[in-house]
């Protein structure tokens, strides 16, 4: 119940960081480097209250999400805050997610 309560939490905030971002995106182009720092940040008790054997997907999808964006940066198709901010996020979808959901 406490954890169910704590991942709701975490949920929440994270859809409140994300409005931000999106805001700061849509307004001046940039997505501030706080909005991955506070992603990571909320990944540790969303982790904690879940599986372990998740955090093993989720290590997994963060690594690969990381080079994929970073050579979409290096070809300049995304910038460095979506790369950022991406690879951050592959913390919460995880492996399963990540492979059917990041191709379309």
């Amino acid at each position: 119940m406490i954890l169910d309560a704590v991942r709701i939490a975490v949920a929440v905030a994270l859809t409140g960081l994300l409005a931000w971002a999106c805001y700061c995106d849509f307004v001046g182009r940039r997505l501030p480097n706080r909005a991955s720092i506070l992603a990571l940040v909320l990944f540790i008790p969303w982790a904690l209250t879940g599986e372990m054997s998740g955090l093993v997907g989720a290590l997994a999808a963060f690594a690969v999400a990381g080079l994929i964006t970073f050579a979409l940066y290096l070809f300049r198709i995304i910038g460095a805050g979506d790369c950022k901010l991406f690879t951050c996020l592959a913390l919460f979808a995880g492996w399963p997610l990540l492979d059917r959901k990041s191709v379309v």
